[in-house]
């Protein structure tokens, strides 16, 4: 791995002005929408497009008989996230960090995903 700390700020800068532009985004259909601007709604053409009206179709798991939820999936998937980064901001006692943080990052990321 040749990545070290310096490229993974660099990235950070990217992933910051994402979620950045996400918020944004968010901030302004609030104000359109409080401002009688758009109200929303989606007609037929839009619903063809995608199924936002059924929403997602999770399938029972075959071995338990549950059906899967949104709420399910994000708590499976949330820790595995903040785990990977609580690991990566312990770098002060690391031999060699910018070796050993982008492997074990990836690792984790490889192992949980």
């Amino acid at each position: 791995v040749r990545v070290g700390v310096k490229q993974v700020n660099k990235a950070a800068e990217l992933f910051l002005a994402v979620v950045l532009f996400s918020i944004a985004s968010s901030l302004l259909g609030c104000c359109l929408f409080a401002a009688k601007i758009a109200n929303g709604d989606l007609d037929d053409s839009d619903r063809s497009k995608a199924s936002f009206a059924s929403g997602p179709r999770y399938k029972k798991d075959p071995d338990t008989g549950i059906v899967p939820d949104a709420q399910v999936l994000l708590a499976i998937f949330y820790p595995s996230v903040t785990g990977i980064m609580a690991g990566s901001n312990r770098s002060g006692v690391l031999a060699t960090p910018s070796q050993s943080i982008p492997i074990g990052t990836l690792t984790a990321i490889c192992v949980t995903t």
